[in-house]
């Protein structure tokens, strides 16, 4: 176990890495790239670039040579990469040979829009704003699948984001070519006469886990938006696409047991604007978000916090780094859109005008009441929510903002203003700060608090060295009630450093981890520490392993533990066929849930998640996830709380349009009433779904759920098997109108 002095040794460690490893960042401007990219008289046609010629000459600008990013940052790719532009009135033109000594190894599968990140592929990147902090990517596979993204630095990618673009790619005895054809009114940009975008295009040799770019990228610089080169040339061209309309119909038919069938037919329709060639207005009349697939699995039976599950509704994703404050991660989100429980309708603008940030989203939420009545299932009111961000530019690539949250129903009030600050202090360390005010009403009890929170953390991201430093300090009266707070009442501060080595050859990179963690109350009593230590190792492929010690001492009901666990990480990506994931730990653990009556013990405790992904085919892709959590009574080994999650889901690409998709899941918690109060379930979902999607907004999906549940209170054996099942039948269409 690590002493008093051990810790304190991590500590002193972490801090000495920061202050022995980090070298004197460069301040000085970087130098740009730059490219004049010419109007051509017509479109290039994607067959006369099939021969993937090298000496091709034309009136289209090339673009040479690719430098990696991973693993050699800065040499020429290991397979030689070329890249030609031009435009017309209409549209801009990319073309890009990859080549491949051995095009037999390159990964390319029939799958879904956006589903490439396993695949050989390549992206174009646009910053069309000029901002040098935003920018649009839109790339294909070699197999024609499409992907598009968004990026804000230091944001990172939002794959919600959706362009109708035109491509084309085919493998070739050389390797494969792609080739794009980008409408003008797909994009937002100025309406200016004379244009100054950023450009970059990106290649991934998925067999060799190499990434090329043109112009090169540097891991030192903070930020990738900042690095693309500048793209001149682009004259006399308008942006378009001012208004989409997205209507959609469904219906659906659910039956149960113990209740009436019941039929709904349902009509709602997803509208978007382009104001001021930059500002965005997102309108949603009853969204259905019926062919979204269930949540990922997480065992929950002896959390002690809750657990923020992922996003997965079309409304609330695209932008969604907008609306996210940044200081505070995990410990303190102020909006956490999973909070708006199932919204009527919603209105939502974002955008950029000159140095301005906006964000902003209204919506009706028919989840009706707060936090603290969610129990009153017959109360049928709505809640209003909102959300508002607006930020300046400062130079160097810094920002300051204001983050609003409101959220109202007849029985709660909740309001929440916060200033937020990012700044840039080299190219490769930044300190972000956060300081929020909340104010609450619970009118059943006639009831007002205010509270207040605070968060700071400074951060550096270099190509050896990553680290983070932070402070929390959250009142136990502050409330976000839009938010995720998993914990009020403590002061925290974390210290988090990592060092790479990168010695090349089969090694990518390898070096130690450590990380310190305490939490106080905000009154200064010492509630918990963590202490961790670890070594990773990542391979060419990639194929990473690491090893992790951490001790922990806990505070819980009044009672302080120690506890400790080892843990191992396995990841590999190497094999096109069969990729994936585990994570096996052991050690100690507190019963968070004891029976009743008891007090809570320390207990051994192991887990293990595995995730791994199968292709057979080109079309055919076997998603598999397992679970298993188990906490032992130290009293009687053999028995304990017992939690396991079991998904597959089985997704074939038929054509490029149509796919069907089946998902098996099955999840179990055991919990013997002497030992654990935990809540006891088995529980059995089938998820069945065929769509059509002709492109981003026009689709036709037809699902079917059955679903079945055998509960039992708390502590209690399982009953004979008296399940509650539910199946449910939908149908829904929806169509892209573009003007």
């Amino acid at each position: 176990m690590f002493a008093p002095a051990t810790r304190r040794l991590i500590a002193l460690g972490s801090a000495a890495l920061l202050l022995v490893f980090a070298r004197p960042a460069v301040t000085a401007a970087q130098p740009r790239a730059t490219v004049s990219v010419p109007r051509i008289e017509a479109p290039p046609a994607f067959e006369d670039f099939l021969d993937m010629d090298p000496e091709r000459t034309g009136p289209m600008a090339r673009l040479a040579p690719f430098l990696q990013l991973e693993p050699d940052e800065g040499r020429e790719g290991t397979e030689l990469t070329m890249a030609w532009l031009g435009y017309t009135d209409t549209h801009l033109y990319v073309v890009v040979y990859a080549f491949d000594r051995n095009p037999g190894n390159i990964r390319a599968r029939l799958t879904g829009r956006d589903q490439i990140y396993d695949d050989d592929r390549v992206f174009v990147w646009l910053d069309t704003m000029g901002d040098r902090r935003n920018a649009v990517a839109l790339g294909v596979n070699p197999l024609n699948v499409q992907g598009d993204f968004a990026f804000a630095d230091p944001d990172g990618f939002d794959t919600a984001l959706d362009v109708v673009y035109d491509s084309r790619a085919a493998l070739t005895p050389k390797g494969y070519v792609a080739w794009f054809a980008i409408p003008f009114r797909s994009l937002r940009f100025s309406n200016t006469p004379v244009q100054q975008w950023g450009v970059m295009v990106e290649r991934t040799i998925a067999h060799k886990g190499e990434s090329l770019f043109w112009p090169g990228l540097s891991s030192r610089i903070e930020g990738r938006a900042r690095q693309l080169a500048v793209l001149d040339g682009i004259r006399d061209v308008r942006p378009g696409g001012a208004l989409q309309f997205i209507p959609y119909a469904s219906t659906a038919s659910t039956t149960h047991p113990t209740a009436p069938r019941a039929d709904e037919l349902r009509f709602g329709v997803d509208a978007k604007a382009v104001l001021l060639q930059s500002l965005v207005l997102d309108a949603t009349v009853r969204p259905d978000f019926s062919q979204i697939e269930s949540d990922e699995p997480q065992l929950l039976a002896n959390e002690r916090f809750e657990l923020a599950l992922t996003e997965r509704r079309p409304f609330f994703l695209e932008n969604a780094t907008l609306l996210r404050s940044s200081a505070g991660s995990e410990h303190m989100q102020l909006f956490f859109s999973r909070r708006i429980v199932e919204p009527d309708a919603g209105v939502r603008l974002t955008g950029r005008v000159g140095p301005w940030v906006l964000g902003s989203l209204v919506a009706v939420d028919r989840g009706g009441l707060g936090p603290s009545h969610a129990a009153d299932a017959d109360d049928t009111s709505r809640a209003a929510a909102a959300v508002g961000v607006l930020r300046r530019d400062l130079p160097g690539r810094s920002d300051i903002g204001l983050i609003a949250t409101t959220r109202t129903d007849r029985h709660t009030a909740n309001h929440v203003a916060a200033i937020e600050g990012r700044f840039a202090l080299t190219p490769s360390w930044s300190v972000q700060a956060l300081l929020a005010g909340s104010q609450s009403t619970d009118r059943a009890i006639d009831h007002r608090a205010t509270g207040s929170a605070a968060a700071v953390e400074a951060a550096h991201e270099g190509r050896h060295l990553r680290a983070r430093t932070r402070y929390l300090d959250v009142a136990d009266a502050f409330r976000a009630d839009l938010g995720f707070i998993p914990r009020r009442d403590i002061r925290l501060a974390d210290q988090l450093v990592r060092w790479y080595w990168r010695p090349g050859g089969r090694i990518v990179s390898h070096g130690p981890t450590s990380r310190v963690e305490y939490v106080w109350s905000t009154g200064g009593d010492l509630l918990d520490w963590t202490a961790e230590a670890g070594w990773e190792i990542t391979f060419t492929g990639p194929t990473t392993i690491g090893f992790t010690r951490r001790e922990q001492r806990e505070t819980f009901l009044g009672h302080r533990f120690r506890k400790a666990a080892n843990e191992v990480r396995f990841l590999s990506y190497r094999l096109g066929v069969l990729t994936g994931e585990s994570t096996f730990t052991w050690g100690t653990d507190v019963n968070h849930a004891p029976a009743s009556g008891a007090a809570p013990v320390v207990a051994p405790a192991s887990a293990l998640t595995v995730t791994a992904t199968v292709r057979p085919t080109r079309g055919l892709r076997v998603d598999q996830s397992v679970l298993v959590s188990k906490l032992r009574n130290p009293a009687e080994p053999s028995q304990g709380l017992l939690s396991r999650a079991w998904r597959s889901t089985v997704a074939w690409q038929l054509t490029p349009g149509w796919a069907v998709r089946a998902i098996l899941e099955r999840r179990d918690t055991d919990a013997p009433a002497r030992w654990s109060s935990a809540h006891q379930q088995r529980s059995t979902t089938i998820d069945l779904l065929l769509s059509y999607r002709l492109g981003p907004g026009t689709a036709l999906y037809v699902g079917y759920a059955n679903a079945t549940d055998v509960d039992a209170p708390a502590g209690q054996l399982l009953p004979a098997p008296d399940a509650s099942r539910q199946h449910r039948l939908f149908v829904k269409a929806s169509y892209l109108i573009w003007r």
